[in-house]
């Protein structure tokens, strides 16, 4: 679906007004779990008679159940009906798949993952990811119940029309139509998203967002992006392409990029940039450790010789983090959140690359803003990516109801 909503200038119809009210009800459940028909009231602003006909039509719709008497007063509890609807999470990462289905408490009820080769056709991959999709929407209670897709992918994306503009290390992958291929071998509305907005979601609803409006997640991993959540909601910019800060110039002269530009920030602080740094060293110096320098080496390698203090794997992490410090310094004094998330892979490495990342920012920030904003790890067990997509795609039907 389209990220754009109703434009500025416009009106809403009755219908669009009915709509809009029912969503409102949804997500405050959603965020506060049960509630009464006054607290419900007293949240929207709507009036107790406009509220007892919203609830009427969401329990129609097996959205919403009555839950008893609900706390001192003795009214009648609402909350969301876990298993009123469950929808289908997809990740597309750069070395695999995976998917799962969840109901609307986020609950993942089955989950599959699936290895992928960068060189694989782009067309055997969309087929791959169909195939994935279709096994978990056999797994379902009830397939009737089963109402739309996530998806979450590196950028940048086209969220216009759910298309994959460009993936760095991913042959092939050029305007890839991925929502419209989803859409039309399932009949469900499919919700493209990048893969760091999507985790920014996950946090948002479930994790250490939860208390706060304004938050960026920042995926660090073979790519570099960030998650933008502003007032509550996903930012994406004019086409759904705002976040690719992997893609922002820190060194007009520095390496080119796969993306045609020079001295992009993911050159300098991505796991690929990590490893590649790692074997030019060895190269040059003929060694000086990463644990005895297996060759070719791997980011568990680099994990592993960062986490026994190995010399060589600290300096280049350190650096890195330096620059990824650099980029969140820019970010927060551009957009001024409340909460940094920090995490992908590059959390791996461990308390010398968050900690060398969050006092880089905190050395370099104004003062005033560096007092207010927290800089955390990702706080959510499991894959946040993953968890993202189901988080996205239940936020869609909360805002589209029907």
């Amino acid at each position: 679906m389209t990220h754009k909503e109703t434009p500025f200038f416009s009106g809403q119809n009755q219908d669009a007004i009915q709509l809009r009210n029912r969503s409102l009800a949804l997500q405050l459940l959603k965020l506060n779990g049960t509630m009464s028909r006054k607290e419900l009231a007293a949240r929207t602003g709507l009036n107790a008679s406009t509220v007892t006909y919203i609830i009427k039509d969401l329990l129609e719709m097996g959205l919403v159940v009555e839950t008893g008497c609900y706390a001192r007063h003795g009214a009648i509890g609402l909350a969301l009906d876990p298993d009123g609807r469950y929808v289908i999470g997809l990740q597309l990462a750069r070395d695999h798949l995976s998917g799962g289905l969840f109901n609307l408490e986020t609950r993942l009820l089955a989950s599959e993952r699936v290895p992928l080769s960068p060189a694989l056709p782009v067309a055997e991959v969309l087929r791959r990811l169909e195939e994935l999709a279709a096994r978990l929407l056999e797994q379902s209670p009830e397939r009737r119940k089963v109402a739309a897709l996530g998806v979450a992918a590196p950028g940048p994306l086209n969220l216009d029309d759910g298309r994959v503009a460009f993936i760095s290390n991913f042959t092939g992958w050029r305007d890839i139509p991925i929502a419209a291929a989803l859409r039309e071998r399932f009949g469900l509305p499919v919700v493209v998203e990048h893969d760091a907005h999507a985790a920014a979601s996950a946090e948002q609803w479930l994790g250490s967002g939860r208390t706060v409006r304004n938050l960026l997640y920042i995926a660090a991993g073979k790519g570099v992006g960030a998650g933008i959540i502003i007032d509550g909601r996903i930012y994406h910019g004019a086409h759904g392409m705002a976040g690719e800060i992997g893609h922002t110039m820190i060194d007009p002269d520095g390496p080119r990029c796969e993306c045609g530009n020079f001295g992009c920030l993911e050159g300098y602080c991505s796991s690929t940039a990590l490893l590649r740094q790692a074997e030019a060293r060895l190269a040059a110096a003929g060694g000086d450790s990463l644990l005895a320098a297996a060759r070719p080496l791997s980011f568990p390698d680099l994990v592993r010789a960062a986490r026994a203090a190995d010399p060589l794997a600290l300096e280049l992490v350190r650096e890195a983090a330096r620059y990824l410090g650099a980029a969140v310094v820019n970010l927060i004094n551009t957009l001024e959140p409340e909460l940094v998330i920090l995490g992908d892979e590059l959390l791996e490495l461990g308390p010398v690359w968050f900690e060398t990342v969050r006092a880089t920012a905190r050395e370099r920030l104004l003062p005033e803003i560096a007092r207010q904003v927290r800089i955390e790890p990702a706080s959510l067990a499991g894959d946040p990516f993953l968890i993202g997509t189901g988080a996205i795609a239940i936020e869609y039907l909360l805002r589209h109801p029907g």
